[in-house]
C-alpha cells in the first residue's frame, strides 16, 4: 500500500511541474550568425561591413582620403601657384591666370607649334604680347619650371619694351663672351639664347638680355634718317656714355672688363638695367641705394623702368 501511494503521488507531481529537456552533452553549438547588412554606411562601418572608415569619413578602398574632417589643405605658395598656372597652361592650351613676383596678374597661353621643322617650340602669349620659346636641350630638362621663369621675368618688364622679344632658345650649346669667359645667354635682334641647358636661366640674367633689347629700341629711338647707314651703334640709350663717366664707376667687374675690351658700355646698360629692375622689386629704400651709387644713370633709367 505505501508503495502505490508514493506512485500516485509522483505521477501527480510530474503533471504539476514543468518538463525541463535535458541538454545532449554531444550537440555541437551553432556559429554566430552575422547580421544582415545594412544600406546605411556609417552602420556598416561600425560593423565592419566594408571599407569605410568612420574615423575619418573616408573609403579606405578607393580614392584617397581628403584629410581630417574640418581642415582644409594648405594654401600653395606663390611659387607652387606660379608653377601649378604654367602646368595648366600647357596641358591644355587655354588661358591661365598667373600671378608674378610682384603680385601682378596676367594671362597666359602656352601652346605648341604645328610645324613640323620647328622642333619642340611654344608660342607664349601673355596678356596681348607673344613670343616663341624653341627648346634644343639634351638630356632631362624641366622645360615647365623654364617657362615658369621665362614668364614671370617677361610680365615684369615694362609693356613698352615686351615687343622688343620675339623668340627664346634654350639650348645644349655654350658660348663665350668678348672677355672670354664662358656666357649664360646673350640677346640680340630680338631674340634671347640661353646657353648650357638653360641652366642659368634666372631672373638676373632674363633682365640682363632684356636690358639689351631695350636698350637697342631706346637707342633706335633717337635715331636720325643716315644715322644706321655706317652701323649700328652702341645698344643703349643716348647718354648713356656720359652719365657712366660722369658717376665715374662701372656696374660689376663684367661691365668694367668688356669695356676695357670693345670701349663701349653695352654691358654696363645691360647690368645696370638688371640691378635697377632688382632695387624696384625690393622697394623705395633700394631705389634710392642705386640713385646714390649711380646718380647720372638713374637719370636715364627711372624713365625707363617706372618704380
Amino acid at each position: 500500500m505505501a508503495l502505490d501511494g508514493l506512485k500516485s503521488r509522483l505521477q501527480q507531481a510530474r503533471r504539476i511541474l514543468p518538463q525541463v529537456e535535458r541538454p545532449n552533452p554531444l550537440s555541437v553549438a551553432k556559429p554566430v550568425q552575422p547580421p544582415p547588412a545594412t544600406r546605411n554606411v556609417a552602420l556598416r562601418a561600425h560593423l565592419g561591413q566594408d571599407g569605410f572608415d568612420a574615423g575619418n569619413a573616408a573609403v579606405v578602398h578607393g580614392a584617397p582620403a581628403p584629410g581630417p574632417i574640418g581642415k582644409t589643405p594648405p594654401e600653395p605658395t606663390p611659387e607652387e601657384a606660379r608653377r601649378a598656372a604654367i602646368d595648366r597652361a600647357v596641358e591644355t592650351g587655354e588661358p591661365q591666370e598667373f600671378v608674378n613676383s610682384d603680385g601682378e596678374t596676367v594671362t597666359v597661353q602656352i601652346e605648341q607649334t604645328r610645324w613640323p621643322f620647328d622642333g619642340d617650340t611654344r608660342v607664349v602669349r601673355v596678356d596681348d604680347e607673344e613670343f616663341t620659346v624653341k627648346f634644343d636641350t639634351e638630356g632631362e630638362v624641366d622645360k615647365n619650371a623654364m617657362l615658369t621663369q621665362l614668364v614671370d621675368s617677361y610680365s615684369e618688364t615694362p609693356e613698352e619694351y615686351r615687343g622688343e622679344l620675339d623668340e627664346v632658345v634654350i639650348t645644349s650649346d655654350t658660348y663665350e663672351t668678348d672677355t672670354g669667359q664662358p656666357a649664360a645667354a646673350s640677346a640680340g635682334g630680338n631674340k634671347m639664347t640661353f646657353y648650357n641647358n638653360g641652366d642659368f636661366l634666372t631672373e638676373e640674367v632674363f633682365h640682363h638680355e632684356m636690358g639689351h633689347l631695350a636698350g637697342r629700341k631706346a637707342e633706335n629711338s633717337n635715331d636720325g634718317f643716315f644715322d644706321d647707314w655706317f652701323g649700328e651703334p652702341s645698344p643703349v640709350p643716348p647718354g648713356w656714355d656720359d652719365a657712366a663717366r660722369s658717376d665715374g664707376n662701372f656696374v660689376g667687374e663684367y661691365a668694367e672688363a668688356d669695356h676695357d675690351v670693345d670701349g663701349d658700355y653695352t654691358e654696363d646698360f645691360a647690368e645696370a638695367y638688371a640691378h635697377y629692375m632688382q632695387a624696384v622689386d625690393e622697394g623705395p629704400e633700394a631705389v634710392e641705394a642705386f640713385q646714390e651709387q649711380y646718380p647720372a644713370r638713374y637719370e636715364i633709367l627711372k624713365d625707363m623702368v617706372p618704380a
